[in-house]
């Protein structure tokens, strides 16, 4: 296979551009009501002293933790503003009263970690590695195509080998399990499946 250039890095570092950004995570205590004035109420509470825990269970309810959610991911599950409250709010501030999917939200800041970002420089060892591995399994999958073609047509594997410039490797004898018959060594990992398939066939 041809090596990925560093064109198709950029490339791929463009399209994916999101996942490379600059971002951030938060970790929130909620306690979801249903009216308004029920949020409100616990909210008073809590700035009076008691903590949202134990406001939520003198009212018979229970908190939830909401673990290092990015603000995209929250608000598909809350709302676009539960999570404008929740991520607006400083580390350790309570949110709320909002409405949100399931009710009314009042939200306590437990953890704020910023995630930094990566330039094309730091991702593009990580990209080359994706690129080539999409690469291989793209070939492979055309290989496969060929050979099918081949094999349609009545060719053995031989001249369909020779046909598409393959060299063919045979294996020493295995048994089922992908040993070598009477010794230590295995087939290779990538075999593993092929040999099983393989003890399930004629000769």
């Amino acid at each position: 296979l041809p090596p990925v250039t560093n064109a198709q890095i950029a490339a791929r570092y463009e399209t994916d551009q999101a996942q490379y950004q600059a971002t951030e995570r938060r970790t929130f205590t909620q306690l979801v009501v249903p009216t308004q004035a029920a949020a409100q109420a616990v909210i008073a509470e809590v700035r009076g002293g008691m903590s949202l825990e134990q406001s939520a269970t003198s009212k018979g309810l229970a908190t939830s933790t909401v673990e290092a959610v990015e603000r995209a991911a929250f608000a598909s599950t809350a709302s676009q503003a539960v999570a404008a409250a929740g991520f607006d709010a400083a580390d350790g501030a309570l949110a709320g009263p909002v409405q949100g999917s399931l009710g009314w939200y009042v939200l306590r800041v437990d953890d704020v970690t910023q995630i930094a970002g990566r330039t094309l420089a730091q991702a593009s060892d990580e990209i080359r590695a994706t690129l080539a591995t999409e690469r291989r399994a793209e070939a492979l999958e055309e290989l496969t195509e060929q050979l099918d073609t081949e094999f349609s047509r009545g060719k053995s594997l031989e001249d369909a080998a020779r046909e598409l410039g393959l060299e063919l490797e045979s294996t020493p004898p295995l048994l089922a399990n992908g040993q070598v018959y009477e010794q230590q060594e295995f087939a290779p990992p990538e075999l593993a499946r092929a040999v099983t398939y393989a003890f399930e066939l004629d000769e």
